[in-house]
């Protein structure tokens, strides 16, 4: 074989290993297209499915479009109204009036009321009730303070409804903002002995205090002291809405975990001690 025959050998058995490669090539991305192809079309699918079952191929008019999104927000605005209603209850004017003046004849005008009816019915409350000693100068803080009275006022309420004997401590904790700024979440802590058939009253009252009131039981342990005796420490919460100052107390603002944490329809799974046992 010349050199020049050599020379096209060569050529042409490169050109022949180019031309598998690049059919190779071909074939490949060809297969991948096609699956490409097949994904994107069953995605499409899906999409249209779940955007609107009902759409036609060629969509829906804008105007047609416009109206339907309207009405979804409408629908929206009247469930969130509702849903407020019932868990964020709008409080008495008195709490919502912040001024100085007028927060301190609130909380005066409680702890009266509070003190004298537990006097007449026997009831032991705490040395010092919160506020006891003046609010806070702030006006945001002092709205979240007359918020936390309206909710520890109402519980006690409910305990000298329900006979209870003695009110060893009263909590308030922070208030927690939720994620949007809308809403803040209250609870206060608190101690209180009574027989076993009044607390179940007590109980039973705060159940329905849900309603009539916004008020809900976040947590709740039992301790049985003595014969026909109860302790019992529970977290009473409240939902109110949130002021654009609003912050805790104690002066400090703290978000919540979650939106919107509504108090509980029912108590959480009670702990019992019976005696010196745990």
């Amino acid at each position: 074989m010349t050199p020049d025959q050599k020379l096209l050998v060569i050529w042409g058995g490169a050109i022949v290993a180019i031309i598998v490669v690049g059919l190779s090539v071909l074939t490949m991305r060809a297969g991948s297209l096609g699956t490409t192809i097949a994904q994107a079309s069953e995605l499409h699918g899906r999409y249209v499915k779940l955007y609107h079952p009902d759409t036609p191929k060629d969509g829906i008019p804008v105007a047609d479009a416009v109206r339907e999104l309207s009405r979804a927000k409408e629908q929206q605005a009247q469930m969130l109204e509702k849903v407020e209603s019932a868990m964020v209850p709008e409080l008495p004017r008195s709490y919502l009036a912040s001024e100085v003046t007028s927060a301190s004849a609130q909380v005066h005008a409680d702890h009266m009321a509070i003190k004298q009816r537990a006097q007449s019915q026997h009831m032991e409350l705490p040395a010092t009730l919160p506020y006891d000693s003046g609010l806070d100068p702030d006006e945001a803080k002092r709205r979240t303070q007359l918020a936390y009275l309206y909710l520890y006022r109402a519980v006690l309420d409910q305990c000298l409804d329900a006979g209870v004997t003695k009110v060893g401590t009263i909590s308030p904790g922070k208030a927690e903002i939720d994620p949007t700024g809308n809403y803040q979440l209250l609870a206060c802590d608190f101690e209180i002995d009574v027989p076993y058939a009044d607390g179940q009253t007590l109980l039973l009252n705060l159940l329905q205090a849900q309603t009539k009131l916004g008020i809900g039981v976040q947590n709740l342990s039992i301790e049985q002291v003595a014969e026909n005796r109860q302790h019992l420490r529970l977290t009473a919460s409240l939902i109110t809405a949130a002021h654009p100052d609003a912050a805790a107390s104690d002066g400090e603002r703290k978000p919540a975990e979650s939106p919107i944490a509504p108090p509980m329809t029912a108590p959480k799974p009670v702990t019992r001690r019976l005696g010196g046992g745990s």
